[in-house]
Parts: structure tokens; sequence; C-alpha cells
């Protein structure tokens, strides 16, 4: 079960990349395995606030995404509107426990109402992401069907 919760305005900064809608699973961790792998996320880390580093799905189309991997910014690549997110906690090692919950996510969102609206914000708090206790917390943005 999901709970509701109303996030303000949010603006992120990182680095974006096309993902395929068919193909997250492989896409995703592939992009994140890219971008953090080297110094050029360093800059990043230095202006981290304390919601961490995220992981953005948005601009769904049939066929792709935009993802953007990053951190909350006051200035940024992207920004969204406040709105109202379907918070869900999801338990265990990355990159597979994410991936493999959206789908059921997004049926829970459906069958309780709502509709999902188009991001997707994956926060990645500080831990071990290849523990199966490893938490991630996803917001979905929803609205009211």
């Amino acid at each position: 079960m999901f709970e509701i919760r109303e996030l303000p305005a949010l603006t992120f900064k990182g680095y974006i990349q096309k993902i395929s809608v068919h193909n997250r699973a492989i896409d995703i961790p592939d992009f994140w395995a890219e971008v953090t792998s080297d110094e050029q996320f360093a800059p990043l880390y230095r202006s981290m606030d304390n919601l961490g580093i995220v992981g953005v799905s948005y601009n769904f189309t049939e066929d792709d995404s935009d993802y953007l991997v990053g951190v909350h910014s006051t200035e940024g690549d992207i920004s969204f509107e406040a709105g109202k997110y379907a918070f869900f906690i999801v338990k265990g090692r990355l990159p597979g426990s994410v991936r493999k919950y959206e789908q059921d996510a997004l049926k829970e969102i459906k069958d309780s109402g709502y509709s999902f609206d188009g991001v997707i914000l994956e926060v990645y708090p500080e831990g071990d992401p290849s523990s199966d206790e490893y938490i991630t917390e996803v917001y979905f943005m929803i609205r009211r069907v």
C-alpha cells in the first residue's frame, strides 16, 4: 500500500539520457554505471542536499522516457511543479528491486482510483545498495481519475 504525499516544486540537476520503456531494467543501471564511475559525478556530490542522490524518469512516450541521474538542487536541468505523489518504500538490492517494483506500483495506483502523471522520483539514501536490506524511496506523481 502506498501513502499519498504532497511535494513542493522540485528542481534537479544531473545527467540525462533517453531510456527505452521496453528495456528500463538494463538501460537505467547501465546509465548509472556510466555517469557514476568517474570524476564527472563529483561536482554533483558537492552540491547535494539532504535529499541525496536521485533518479528521475519523466517525459514518457510510448517508446521511451528521459531519465536523470543527479541531485536535488535550487538550480538545475529539470523542474516539476508541486504535486501529489504515491510514496512507496522499496526494500532490496539495486538495481533489481526498484525495476521489479515499478509495474506492481503502477497497478496499485490505478486500482486505487489514481493515474500515473508522468514522473517517477527514486531517492537513494546513504547505505549499501548491494544489501537485501537497502531501502529506496520511490515517488510516482499521480492525479485522481
